[in-house]
């Protein structure tokens, strides 16, 4: 008989408590545990479930760590707080991290896990205001966060469809108040994650007839995008660890894929206020446009192509006119991985 999403939330509920039981009847096993700071790629919402469920499903635990999730301000501030040593493990896009790399050879993290085979970033604009292709962005406000992901790169988007950026008006503000100074009018259009743009537009009011969704990706960029990057301390002193751990984000993201909403009714248990519909509905998105593709499909979750990672490291360092152009192994690595066999999409 299927599930309805309250009977989800009921049942993670009660997983929770049975972990906290058994947590509580075993207080050496859980000073075992090895600490570990994981910072998200941005506030807690859908992108984060699959980490939720790692952690309060015990993966994490089974592979030796207590892991504690951390909300950012974006993939900039995600790299730099694991690149300081103040957070083991970060969720971030590919595109920033070679932006980093370029200028700090010897603290960018470096990317494990790749999970998304196309980065999410895209342009939400109003069709009131007159948007309905790219090129329209021409004289308009066009909103986005500091130090995210696809505002970092806007530039890059912009020299791929020959739009001149001295004739965009570009504003800062705090992420967390795009959508809502978008939907009041203050942006015509606003930079971000496709899923995250529409999700929060959608849940302050708006209709998907009053926006038109522009993403990088239809134009030219095909980018690797959200990734698990770790330091340098922590693939020295502790690689079969580092392997264990990589596992588990595999086993999770293979229950995401098998169940996407079943993993989204976790999140209330890192966040109670969060409703689980948007998030199953953003989760789904987010795993149909950007880690169930085809090239996933093909190869195998978290596969790379180091020619098209190449390019993509090419790509970056003009648009950006880096000092250096970092190695393809100075952003990532296939060491930690699983097999193949073990990250086929189901």
């Amino acid at each position: 008989m299927p599930c309805t999403l309250a009977a989800y939330v009921r049942r993670a509920a009660l997983a929770l408590s049975l972990c906290a039981t058994l947590g509580a009847a075993t207080p050496a096993a859980a000073e075992e545990l090895k600490k570990l700071r994981m910072s998200l790629a941005f506030t807690l919402d859908a992108s984060s479930a699959t980490y939720v469920y790692a952690k309060y499903a015990g993966l994490f635990a089974k592979a030796g760590f207590d892991v504690s999730l951390e909300a950012s301000r974006g993939s900039g501030d995600s790299i730099s707080r694991v690149a300081s040593g103040a957070y083991d493990v970060g969720i971030a896009d590919i595109s920033p991290l070679i932006q980093f790399a370029a200028a700090n050879p010897d603290k960018a993290p470096r990317a494990v896990y790749v999970v998304q085979d196309l980065a999410q970033y895209a342009v939400m604009g109003s069709k009131k205001a007159g948007i309905e292709k790219p090129l329209d962005l021409a004289g308009k406000s066009v909103g986005g966060g500091t130090g995210e992901a696809a505002f970092v790169i806007f530039p890059l988007f912009a020299q791929k469809i020959g739009l001149d950026l001295s004739k965009v008006d570009l504003k800062r503000a705090d992420v967390r108040l795009r959508e809502t100074m978008f939907v009041h009018g203050d942006f015509q259009a606003v930079v971000g994650f496709d899923a995250t743009l529409w999700i929060n537009a959608k849940a302050q009011g708006m209709t998907r007839d009053q926006i038109t969704m522009i993403n990088y990706g239809d134009y030219g960029l095909q980018l690797y995008g959200a990734s698990v990057l770790v330091s340098h301390d922590f693939i020295a002193r502790d690689p079969e660890g580092l392997r264990r751990f990589v596992a588990a984000i595999n086993t999770a993201w293979i229950a995401t894929l098998k169940d996407p909403p079943r993993i989204a009714a976790m999140l209330p248990s890192a966040d109670p206020l969060l409703k689980v519909d948007l998030e199953t509905e953003r989760l789904q998105a987010i795993i149909q446009g950007h880690v169930d593709t085809p090239g996933s499909r093909k190869t195998g979750l978290a596969t790379v192509d180091r020619q098209r990672m190449q390019a993509q490291i090419d790509t970056v360092a003009a648009a950006f006119e880096l000092p250096r152009k970092p190695a393809v192994d100075e952003i990532y690595t296939d060491k930690f991985l699983p097999p193949a066999a073990q990250r086929v999409v189901p």
